[in-house]
């Protein structure tokens, strides 16, 4: 039976990766700094830090995994530059470094689009020029470039994934649900004709698995095959959902402004970055996916979010952030509102 080391499999595309190879004829590893929230064998999870070179090296070289598949990260919330360089960049290095003398097969890192902030009209490309502005995209690129400059045994594969949709996943679209269940006003910035890139969890997994046939180090970009503007995904979820939610459409500045008065006074569970989601284009080409592992992705942007609208509802306890729960944040929210909308 084939060996897989998950690392960050507490998280949620750690978890959901698991449950994916777990129905299928592998052995399933895990590694975490916290314990997983769900039920895994205490004999396959290993708490350990990644940055904990020695015990990474011993964890490894006892179970001999055929395939790695790094999903550990520092997500954007998180402020402490030092910790984003500690997890996104040396430990990659580290735990692909010690690849090479255990002999993995694959080692593959899932990145993120979020190294490309520029507002762009056409489909970024695998070859594209970065555009990161955040320790998050700026870490996670170099460890890119580092990985396929390492002289190791390892093939590598680097999945950019966009923003990461399931089921169980989306608090901050809590906010959106909300306004929509209860036929409020929904405040867009400019016009919301933006279009991003949306992956849905399932079709990660998809992909990572195709991703074990490959012969030489790849980057391929992973998303859904079609486009949609925010205007047109909240309208469609109006109409689906039978709401009598209208979306009011706020001009820039003012927008932006509001946006950046809520942020600081945390009534809403976003960071700086996200204004520039809400204001640019940041679209993936997945041709090259599709053309070389023969991945075509099965979830439109359409079904994981009225999968996700589902599930908002029915648990909305699941869609509570640390530091601040949708509910606080949507009183928040229209507190400022009300004056606007």
């Amino acid at each position: 039976m084939k060996k897989i080391l998950i690392t960050g499999i507490s998280g949620f595309v750690g978890e959901e990766v698991f449950k994916y190879f777990n129905n299928k004829n592998y052995l399933i590893y895990g590694i975490d700094s916290i314990y997983p929230g769900f039920q895994i064998n205490n004999n396959l999870f290993y708490k350990a830090d990644l940055n904990n070179e020695n015990l990474v090296k011993k964890i490894l070289i006892k179970i001999k995994p055929e395939f790695i598949i790094h999903a550990a990260s520092i997500i954007l919330d998180e402020a402490d530059k030092k910790k984003n360089w500690d997890t996104n960049y040396y430990a990659t290095l580290k735990l692909a470094s010690t690849c090479t003398n255990i002999k993995v097969k694959k080692f593959i890192f899932i990145s993120t689009f979020s190294i490309f902030e520029k507002d762009c009209k056409n489909l970024i490309k695998e070859t594209d020029l970065p555009t990161y502005k955040t320790v998050y995209g700026l870490t996670k690129y170099y460890a890119e470039n580092s990985l396929l400059r390492l002289e190791s045994n390892s093939i590598i594969a680097i999945l950019r994934c966009p923003i990461i949709i399931g089921p169980k996943r989306g608090y901050r679209f809590g906010i959106l649900y909300d306004f929509i269940k209860e036929n409020l006003k929904i405040p867009l910035i400019g016009q919301g004709n933006n279009k991003l890139s949306f992956l849905h969890v399932f079709d990660l997994c998809v992909g990572i698995e195709k991703c074990f046939k490959i012969k030489k180090n790849q980057v391929f970009n992973l998303c859904a095959n079609k486009h949609l503007s925010f205007k047109n995904i909240i309208n469609y979820l109006i109409k689906k959902f039978e709401s009598k939610s209208k979306i009011v459409f706020v001009p820039k500045f003012i927008g932006n402004f509001l946006f950046d008065i809520s942020v600081f006074l945390k009534v809403v569970p976003y960071v700086g970055y996200h204004k520039k989601i809400f204001n640019n284009n940041v679209m993936l080409d997945n041709s090259k996916a599709r053309r070389l592992l023969g991945w075509n992705p099965k979830y439109t942007i359409k079904e994981m979010f009225s999968e996700n609208f589902h599930f908002h509802l029915k648990n909305r306890k699941c869609f509570v952030n640390s530091s601040i729960s949708s509910k606080k944040a949507n009183l928040g929210l229209l507190k400022i509102l009300k004056f606007f909308l």
